[in-house]
C-alpha cells in the first residue's frame, strides 16, 4: 500500500521492491525450501524473474506504453523488463552518476509502474486469486484481463 501512495517515486519504487524481495523470500525459502545462501547470492532481477515465472507471468522486453523505461533498456543493454525495473531500483539505492535517471522524462514514473504492477500481480498469485485484473501500467479506458496463471 505504501507504495502507492505518497512520497516520491524514489521512495515508491524501494518501497516496491522492498516487498518483492520480502515475497522472494518467503515464497523460496520458506515456502520453497531454498538454500537462504543460494537464495541471497542471487542479483535481485533474478529473484524477480524467478517469482514471475513461478506465476507464470510472462517475461517479456520492457513494453512499448512504456517508452522512457524501454528506451533505458535498449541504451543499457538490460534485455527483460524485470532487469530494467531492477537496474533502476539499484541505481537510486546506490547512486554513482544522478544524470542517468533524472534526465529521462518519465523514467522513475514508469519504472514505478511496472514494479507495483509486479508487485500487485506476484501478491494476488500468492493468495491463490484466479479473477480479473487491470494493468495500471497502461493509461486510458482500463481494461480487465484474467491474471496469467489462471489459463
Amino acid at each position: 500500500m505504501a507504495s502507492n501512495r505518497g512520497g516520491f517515486l524514489e521512495q515508491r519504487i524501494t518501497i516496491a521492491f522492498a516487498a518483492l524481495e520480502l515475497l522472494s523470500w518467503q515464497r523460496a525459502v520458506l515456502e520453497g525450501g531454498a538454500d537462504p545462501d543460494k537464495h541471497e547470492n542471487k542479483r535481485a532481477d533474478q529473484r524477480l524473474r524467478a517469482l514471475l515465472t513461478n506465476a507464470k507471468v510472462p517475461i517479456t522486453p520492457v513494453p512499448g506504453h512504456l517508452p522512457a523505461l524501454k528506451a533505458f533498456a535498449s541504451d543499457e543493454g538490460l534485455g527483460d523488463a524485470p532487469k530494467a525495473v531492477a537496474e533502476v531500483r539499484h541505481r537510486i539505492t546506490h547512486p554513482k552518476v544522478l544524470d542517468d535517471l533524472y534526465d529521462r522524462d518519465q523514467l522513475l514514473t514508469e519504472a514505478w509502474w511496472l514494479t507495483v504492477r509486479y508487485l500487485e500481480l506476484l501478491i494476488l498469485h500468492w493468495v491463490g486469486y484466479t479473477g480479473g485484473v487491470v494493468d495500471r501500467t497502461k493509461r486510458g479506458w482500463p481494461q480487465v484481463d484474467a491474471v496469467p496463471w489462471a489459463s
